[in-house]
């Protein structure tokens, strides 16, 4: 069973007990079995979890027995949906197939992602898991397919997460295949030498993957749901560890589908799959999941950020439009005329739409919008490691500097500060009368890295937070909802840290340093 705590779900109302009993109990596991192997045993429970057999193993590959903590997870805005309680058993099919390459064997399993009451109702998406598997081949195909069930589109991502049990040992090392994109748990650090390895290598496009230890690895799914994986391998650590694909930002229409492809590979000499099978059809193929087709996209989002020179920028909810820095090429017009915005464009600006590679220095107006921006944060042997974070009701330009481990800053635009507040005897009158304390201009972000906002008297840094930069006639104000902020009062010349529940006012009069509760 898995190391997770799973949570409990009450029975409510004629609706509910009708999905129940038609739906397989959860605890249950459908078995492909293929004697002549090498894989052979392949188990899917109507929860979605799944474990494997390789030939002469004793134990599954992955940690728990049946029903396994091998998982698709499903992020919607800030909830996720695994195994433990989110996913309710809808219906199963019998193993079907004969095995042969014309004849896969093949089980199609169903779940509804949401609680058990959510799911009487008939609306939360279902999720569909395809699994097949040709006799003699090392891996086997797993399709995630989730369905939209009602009339509006919305923001999702797919990720696919395993705890390892490696040639029946919970402990291993990684490795990553960056031929195609692939990413192993394995015998030896970083394979080499090439002994026993078992991974997930990508079908589609767009994904990005994590090894480490298996509870650090699920958690960056749970806990930044939406949010790409990290591009990480601790392959060179001997640790209890775990992997994770994921594929993020991508557009679940309404009432259509989102489908996303992987293999479960195993050698036990170290030979990764090379030979990967080209995603299924649609014909129109959308490589950065951003919704608008590459004949009609000429900004391929799914590229790496670059250190001091570009971004990720993909647009969350909302209208957000952006201004290039004089010098950048301009976006092509089927790119920007590709899904016009209904709501007024401002001066000088365009709208923003899917996924964008930005230059740094561009300047985003998303005062109604809410804009993922993700940006290098270092290069580890000769990689890119990214950071995420969102922000939203606000205007800002993008800044960063190169160096071997940049701050993206994050400066926010307040471009009528003088006509609210005035200035000299007029600022003076407003203070006096009791009317500084009103807003030119704020942000809201929400994200970890190094990310750091800049208003006009302070710079506020993140460690993984939901916060509020807001410029005032007088001062700049950081306030806090989740986690801890780092404030750098410009005036006073000094840093102050501000905790979930509080704020700070670095005053653009005078340097008084205290905090207070909003």
């Amino acid at each position: 069973m898995s190391r997770r705590r799973f949570s409990s779900a009450v029975l409510a109302g004629v609706a509910v007990l009708a999905l129940m009993l038609l739906a397989p109990a959860s605890s249950q596991a459908l078995s492909i079995i293929s004697q002549a192997g090498p894989i052979t045993e392949i188990a899917i429970s109507p929860t979605l979890q799944c474990n494997a057999r390789y030939a002469g193993d004793q134990f599954y590959e992955f940690f728990g027995g049946l029903p396994g903590s091998c998982t698709p997870i499903l992020a919607r805005g800030e909830r996720t949906y695994d195994e433990s309680g989110e996913l309710q058993p809808v219906s199963q099919s019998a193993v079907l197939g004969s095995g042969s390459s014309a004849d896969p064997f093949r089980v199609t399993t169903i779940a509804c992602a949401g609680t058990v009451e959510e799911c009487g109702t008939g609306a939360p998406p279902l999720v569909t898991v395809d699994v097949t598997y040709v006799v003699g081949q090392d891996f086997y195909r797993t399709d995630l397919r989730v369905q939209n069930r009602t009339s509006a589109a919305e923001r999702i991502a797919l990720y696919q997460y395993a705890d390892c049990y490696l040639q029946d040992s919970d402990q291993g090392y990684g490795y990553f295949d960056a031929t195609t994109g692939g990413i192993y748990c394995s015998a030896q650090p970083n394979n080499a030498p090439a002994a026993r390895i078992e991974g997930l290598v990508p079908v589609d496009v767009g994904s990005s993957f994590y090894e480490a230890g298996f509870s650090t690895v699920f958690n960056s799914i749970v806990n930044q749901p939406g949010q790409p994986l990290p591009n990480g391998c601790e392959c060179g650590v001997l640790q209890d560890n775990g992997m994770a694909l994921g594929w993020t930002g991508l557009t679940l229409p309404a009432s259509g589908t989102v489908e996303r492809s992987f293999l479960t590979a195993f050698s036990p000499v170290g030979t990764p799959v090379r030979t990967v099978p080209p995603p299924d059809p649609p014909a129109t193929s959308d490589s950065d999941g951003d919704g608008i087709p590459d004949s009609l996209d000429d900004s391929d989002a799914s590229v790496p950020p670059r250190i001091g020179e570009t971004v990720i920028a993909r647009v969350v909810s909302g209208d957000v439009f952006v201004r290039l820095p004089a010098g950048s090429r301009p976006r092509a017009g089927a790119r920007a005329a590709q899904a016009p915005s209904a709501a007024p464009v401002p001066g000088g600006f365009t709208p923003l739409k899917g996924a964008e590679v930005l230059p740094v220095g561009t300047i985003v107006h998303a005062t109604r919008g809410r804009l993922a921006l993700t940006s290098a944060a270092s290069r580890i042997n000769g990689r890119t490691q990214t950071q995420r974070a969102e922000f939203y009701a606000g205007s800002f330009q993008i800044r960063q500097k190169r160096g071997r481990r940049p701050t993206t800053d994050i400066a926010l635009r307040s471009t009528n500060f003088a006509q609210v507040c005035g200035s000299g005897a007029r600022a003076r009158g407003f203070a006096a009368r009791g009317r500084s304390k009103r807003v030119v201009s704020r942000l809201w972000g929400n994200g970890k890295g190094r990310f750091r906002t800049r208003g006009r008297h302070s710079a506020a840094t993140v460690r993984g937070t939901i916060w509020l930069t807001e410029e005032r006639c007088d001062g700049t104000l950081t306030r806090v909802t989740r986690g801890v902020v780092s404030v750098r009062d410009e005036r006073a010349r000094r840093t102050v840290i501000v905790r979930a529940g509080r704020s700070y006012l670095a005053r653009a009069v005078r340097a008084t340093v205290r905090t207070r509760r909003p």
